[in-house]
């Protein structure tokens, strides 16, 4: 059982920009199916274990905010985390043994949207940091309610600003992609920035920064994150500290 959903698709120059995606919060929209513990955490996977307790209503909402914050996790075995080097999912497959490295995520929101007492399920949306694995998290609460669980559906609702509402589905594109077409569809490579700091520079300013180097102006203010523009235009992103401007990425757009 693949995630659906959003998926941002960076192209030319936007893929400098890849790096700040990866950082974005995400929001996963999932259902669990109570009662049954899979090797995979999904549909997928082979039954491993079965239970009889099945959760309350008031259990399955209550669990939520006991997973906000800062949480350790240990993700699946059967997820796309390398492991010296190889795919974790392969060394599974593989049957091979391995341990697999702990991490800390964050969980900003999760609420419970639907329990379905008839087929014993549960649907959540859940506002996560990078690297959560919601199939860990999905058996993380299922067992912290004295039950199993797997993942029967899951949804990526947006990442960063992309967001499902907006996205263009897969059959929306043409078959014969030219340039024109892929245009119309094509958001400005702004889009991503829009919520960090900006300043502008000069021409000039701007080719001397274009050549990799250093940018001085007593106009900046230190921050970690920041990006310049000249008439509209992306110029580079980078660091600002004692007002030094220090680019980490430039854009060949004018």
């Amino acid at each position: 059982m693949p995630a659906e959903g959003v998926l941002p698709i960076a192209i030319g120059e936007a893929t400098k920009l890849v790096n700040i995606l990866i950082h974005e919060k995400k929001v996963y929209n999932f259902t669990v199916q109570f009662g049954y513990k899979t090797a995979t955490g999904d549909a997928v996977g082979e039954i491993i274990n079965k239970t009889n307790y099945l959760p309350t209503v008031e259990q399955c909402d209550n669990v939520c905010k006991n997973f906000l914050g800062k949480i350790k996790q240990t993700p699946s075995k059967f997820s796309a985390i390398k492991i010296n080097g190889k795919r974790a999912y392969k060394l599974a497959r593989e049957k091979k043994e391995f341990e697999m490295p702990s991490r800390v995520i964050e969980i900003y929101q999760l609420e419970c949207l639907e329990v379905n007492k008839n087929i014993h399920t549960a649907t959540y949306r859940v506002e996560c940091s990078k690297g959560t694995y919601v199939r860990t998290l999905a058996e993380a609460m299922a067992e912290s309610m004295g039950t199993l669980c797997f993942v029967k559906k899951l949804q990526r609702e947006s990442v960063g600003k992309f967001s499902i509402n907006n996205a263009l589905k897969i059959e929306d594109f043409n078959i014969s992609i030219t340039k024109d077409n892929l245009k119309e569809n094509l958001l400005d490579i702004q889009f991503v920035l829009e919520v960090f700091l900006y300043f502008e520079v000069s021409e000039s300013q701007a080719k001397i920064i274009k050549n990799g180097a250093t940018y001085f102006s007593n106009d900046l203010l230190d921050c970690e994150f920041c990006w310049l523009k000249h008439k509209g235009a992306l110029i580079a992103i980078g660091s600002v500290s004692n007002k030094f401007f220090k680019p980490s990425r430039v854009f060949n757009i004018l």
